[in-house]
């Protein structure tokens, strides 16, 4: 990839070129130990090997792979917690792979923009974040692991959904829907941290949380929690000795607080990218010079205003430049057109697909289920 290096290593008694980017001493001063794992593993090798890199999270090693198969990003996402040197090791010849589909995209966004697409191409969309991913993390860009964190909890939610189905077939309807709100239950905590796991309901909005005792701590990454509250139907049940009351009371202060702060995050004025401005006065600019349609200009600098995706704001870039080139008003004017019209088709569909978001007080949220871990 673009940005890469060229350096020998030995392996196994025999010299090897290999292409990186990033820091080389991970692989030749650290032990590496790498992983493969099939895309259907069994549950026991899946909670085994969750279990030996969650310990290894820590340790002064080199954890390398591809990252492709559910388990390997679920192991990826329990190292990202930790301190482990993490290589990822991509498959050979992807630069040119990754021009080829580039090309493509270009050559298949050029069609639909004239006389458009109504099926598929080249199979399922390559999606262009991956790529940029690709690039960032060539470059360095240390901000993408926050990103990669979050995005992480997915892998694990497949995980979840898969364990809820097989509890759903081995119980009916009824029994279910019988479950009171605000059971408890408790195990051993194993070589995890005692604690408990609370898990309340506002409306529609589901929130888990676990109090670590420990370090006095709230944790709310849903496949950690997940980890330690697994258990199976035989899994022996233990009364732990924890004043759930007071706690109880501080995870549904933490709770309540988060959504306030995630309400006033979206509720915010964003800062505007130097490319939005840069638009804006080119824009004014030709209204004053009437080089640009007035009525129009102002409806263009409306959704210049708000916040975008780095996407979009790539787009911007590209359209900024052109005009750079060639000083042309009207095509200006015509590709901000475009540019506005499928900006907010966009935003109405992660409209749809994503509710306002709201704030809860304490008193809103509802007790589903809590569990404790304790032990020796």
């Amino acid at each position: 990839m673009t940005g890469t290096r060229k350096m020998t290593l030995l392996v196994s008694d025999k010299k090897k070129e290999i292409y990186y980017a990033g820091n080389p001493d991970i692989v030749k001063k650290y032990p590496v130990i790498g992983v493969l794992a099939s895309g259907k593993a069994p549950e026991p090798v899946v909670w085994d090997s969750y279990h030996l890199f969650y310990a290894l999270r820590d340790s002064d090693v080199t954890i390398a792979g591809g990252w492709h198969s559910p388990l390997e990003k679920g192991i990826l996402d329990a190292l990202i917690e930790g301190k482990v040197n993490i290589a990822l090791f991509a498959a050979k010849g992807l630069e040119k792979l990754l021009k080829l589909v580039r090309k493509l995209q270009r050559k298949l966004s050029q069609i639909n923009d004239t006389v458009g697409l109504d099926s598929s191409v080249i199979g399922e969309v390559a999606d262009p974040k991956t790529f940029n991913t690709l690039n960032r993390i060539a470059g360095e860009d240390h901000t993408i692991i926050e990103e990669l964190e979050a995005f992480s909890e997915l892998a694990g939610n497949e995980l979840m959904k898969q364990q809820l189905s097989q509890f759903l077939k081995s119980y009916s309807a009824s029994q279910i829907e019988s479950i009171p709100f605000g059971i408890h239950s408790g195990k051993d905590r194993g070589d995890l941290g005692s604690g408990i796991f609370f898990y309340y309901k506002a409306e529609d909005n589901h929130f888990w949380r676990f109090y670590d005792v420990g370090y006095n701590r709230i944790l709310d990454n849903r496949l950690d929690i997940f980890r330690r509250i697994y258990c199976k139907p035989d899994t022996p049940r233990i009364e732990a000795d924890i004043d759930i009351y007071e706690i109880k009371e501080k995870v549904k202060e933490a709770i309540s607080e988060d959504t306030k702060a995630k309400r006033a995050a979206m509720m915010a004025p964003k800062k505007l990218d130097k490319v939005q401005s840069d638009l804006i006065a080119i824009l004014r600019e030709g209204v004053a010079h009437r080089k640009v349609d007035k009525a129009s200009a102002y409806d263009i600098i409306k959704i210049l205003n708000l916040p975008m995706t780095s996407a979009f704001i790539k787009d911007l870039k590209t359209v900024r430049d052109l005009f750079n080139n060639d000083k042309n008003y009207f095509e200006l004017q015509e590709s901000l057109k475009v540019f506005s019209s499928q900006f907010e088709s966009s935003v109405k569909v992660e409209e749809e697909k994503e509710p306002e978001s709201k704030s809860y007080a304490p008193e809103d949220l509802e007790l589903i289920c809590y569990m404790t871990l304790s032990g020796q």
